[in-house]
Formats: C-alpha cells, sequence, structure tokens
C-alpha cells in the first residue's frame, strides 16, 4: 500500500497506478504534483499509524478512499459504455475485457452483468452466460431485461420449463417485451402448442416495427 499511487494523466480521463513514486514522476511528469499529494496522503495515515494516532489514520486514508472511489466508478461507466460500443461492432474479445474491468470495479450492479452475458452469449459461452444472467437476477430480481436475457438462453440450451417460467414473469413486469414473447412462443411452437405459439407472435408482431418479424407476421395456426 505504502508504493501504490494513483494519478490522472493532465488534461485526460486516463487513470494509471504505480508501484513505485520515482517511476511515476520520472515517465510522467506533468501528473507529480498529484503523484506526490497523494504520496503525501498516504504517508501521513502512515506515520499516524505508527504512531497510534487512529483518528488521523481514518481522517487520512478516508480522503484516498472517497477519492479512489468516485473514480473507479467513473472509470466502470467509461468502461461498460465501451464494452457496449465493442459488442455492437462485433469485437467481442475487447468488449470482454473491458467489461471485467467494470465489473471488477462495481461488482453490485445488474446492468454490468447483463453486458457481460450478452459478449458470453456472442462468444458462444453459454454456462458463463448462464450465470452472469443468474448473478443479475440475484442483484435485481424483477429486472426485465435479466428475466428475458435468461429466459431466452435457457430456451436455446434445452432448459425449457425454467425458460417459460422466466419469460412469463419478463412479460408480466413488460406486455410489450418482443423478445420474451417470441422466445415463448418458439417453446410453444416446439411443444406442439400451436395456438399459444400464434398468440404470443401475434401479441410481439403488434408491439414491433411494421417492416420487422415477417416470420412471425405470417404465421397462422387455425385452432
Amino acid at each position: 500500500f505504502r508504493n501504490r499511487f494513483q494519478t490522472r494523466r493532465a488534461g485526460t480521463d486516463e487513470h494509471f497506478e504505480f508501484l513505485d513514486l520515482g517511476i511515476a514522476a520520472e515517465y510522467y511528469p506533468d501528473e507529480r504534483r498529484d503523484i506526490a499529494s497523494q504520496a503525501e496522503e498516504i504517508e501521513l495515515g502512515l506515520l499516524s499509524a505508527e504512531l497510534g494516532e487512529d483518528g488521523a489514520v481514518s481522517e487520512n486514508f478516508l480522503a484516498i478512499g472517497v477519492s479512489s472511489a468516485t473514480e473507479d466508478a467513473a472509470i466502470a461507466d467509461k468502461d461498460a459504455a465501451a464494452a457496449r460500443d465493442l459488442l455492437a461492432r462485433d469485437k467481442f474479445d475487447k468488449a470482454l475485457t473491458r467489461i471485467n474491468s467494470a465489473i471488477d470495479k462495481r461488482s453490485g450492479d445488474a446492468s454490468l452483468f447483463l453486458t457481460r452475458a450478452a459478449v458470453r452469449r456472442k462468444r458462444r459461452e453459454y454456462d458463463a452466460a448462464e450465470a452472469d444472467y443468474r448473478k443479475a437476477l440475484e442483484l435485481a430480481p424483477n429486472d426485465r431485461r435479466a428475466l428475458t436475457g435468461l429466459g431466452a438462453l435457457l430456451r436455446t440450451t434445452g432448459k425449457l420449463k425454467e425458460a417459460e417460467d422466466l419469460l412469463k414473469r419478463a412479460i408480466e413486469l413488460e406486455p410489450a417485451n418482443v423478445e420474451a414473447r417470441i422466445a415463448l412462443g418458439k417453446i410453444y411452437e416446439l411443444a406442439g402448442a400451436l395456438g399459444l405459439a400464434q398468440k404470443q407472435y401475434k401479441n410481439a408482431v403488434e408491439h414491433a416495427p411494421a417492416d420487422e418479424l415477417p416470420q412471425y407476421r405470417a404465421f397462422r395456426h387455425d385452432a
């Protein structure tokens, strides 16, 4: 802890960590003042600890901790946004690296696990994606995106009963949930319950743009 420092590159949002103050100052001279200031706070805390001044220890380390937590949250937001952009551009390996970084800094955010689950689905890492969806639901039990995502995934991996239950919950929370209705319709269609499948498809296309889902618009079943 004594030799670990953080700084922000001047004029940018980039953050760095250094194991040694001398190395940091040598390579990033513009940040020398920031590094030295944080080093001084750490040294004051350590000195206070050696002298047994508990109050001073708390005050000095708390200032660093609050600043670090705020910076971590900002970095997590930046990493998450970058991961979503990389996912949209089919750069799945890089997206996984960035979303892992975001989760390391903010592990209580369900939306980050949803993003990682989406990345892992694209990488065909279905067990890992399932674990991320379940973690998101643990953090946010009524999140319709987590319910829909896990339900849709379990449908493709053959866990149909649990998938059906999850998708029904998602639809209860959001009746206009097109993805959940399509996935649920596919479960019914596979089971031969074509009337139920048609009902879900019909509801889905009613909430989708007119030029989307043509295959489900054409689905017909005369019960």
